[in-house]
């Protein structure tokens, strides 16, 4: 523990020399490191979303973080033996290039879903974070929706139906 604390704070010092105006957040880029960290101890993945030029910036940081960035993150070598095991010369392909991943997925990643989204429902949804939770796990994660916009637009939920807000369709996934 006491070594990737020390590491932590290796690189979080390298970062505020670099970006001094940063030291006023030294301790949210560690609390944000850390729920990253137990996100991924966990199995879990992380939802990255943007609009316009952000959105660009969520797909990068995804394809950083699902290969390896500054140091690969080579498989390690019992999974590489049994690659190798398995085909021989495919394996060692495979074993010197596959790169281990940390699950991330850019939520605006997906412009025909999103359009379509934001075509039969409801357009201010169609890259947040929520709606696209709503749309893979068909629960809406939404807290404080204000009222007028709740009571206009049911966020397509009326499932057994078959119709959402002003009758536009939603499927079940």
């Amino acid at each position: 523990m006491n070594d990737t604390l020390g590491k932590l704070n290796k690189h979080i010092d390298l970062l505020l020399e670099r970006y001094s105006q940063l030291s006023a957040v030294k301790s949210d880029i560690i609390a944000a490191y850390k729920i990253l960290e137990s996100c991924y101890q966990n199995g879990g993945k992380l939802l990255i979303a943007g609009n316009g030029g952000s959105a660009a910036d969520a797909e990068h940081i995804v394809g950083e973080l699902m290969k390896g960035f500054k140091l690969p993150r080579k498989p390690d070598a019992d999974f590489a033996e049994k690659l190798i095991a398995a085909d021989n010369e495919l394996g060692k392909v495979l074993a010197e290039n596959l790169q281990g991943a940390l699950p991330a997925i850019a939520l605006d990643g997906h412009p025909a879903l999103s359009t379509a989204y934001m075509n039969d429902c409801e357009p201010l949804l169609c890259f947040c974070t929520a709606g696209q939770r709503i749309r893979q796990t068909g629960r809406c994660l939404l807290r404080n929706i204000d009222k007028r916009k709740q009571q206009k637009r049911a966020l397509c939920r009326d499932r057994s139906k078959g119709k959402g807000h002003e009758g536009h369709r939603t499927y079940r996934s």
